[in-house]
């Protein structure tokens, strides 16, 4: 089965524990997919942080790039993801 690296950042670093993880997934895999086994393995925490409650789709604030490429211009929650692709989750980071 293929494996993607999901590397996390800000909040979803400090739920999960780890700056990155392989996550199995079926061939032919979308960002969705990806997101799911997350939320499976990470529970409600992480969930909050990505999903919309209201929408059950994803925050507006969180940025998901595949290979550096924004999701957003590539087809959203259904792009396809492969073996060896890198998957970063970037939610919105305060400060200043």
């Amino acid at each position: 089965m293929p494996k993607v690296l999901v590397k996390l950042f800000a909040s979803l670093r400090d739920i999960v524990g780890e700056r990155e993880v392989r996550i199995e997934v079926a061939e032919g895999a979308t960002v969705k997919d990806v997101l799911d086994a997350m939320i499976r393995r990470y529970g409600s925490a992480f969930k909050r942080q990505v999903v919309d409650p209201a929408t059950e789709e994803l925050q507006s604030s969180i940025r998901v790039l595949v290979n550096g490429r924004d999701v957003s211009f590539l087809k959203g929650l259904k792009t396809k993801v492969g073996d060896d692709d890198t998957v970063a989750i970037l939610p919105p980071v305060g400060g200043g």
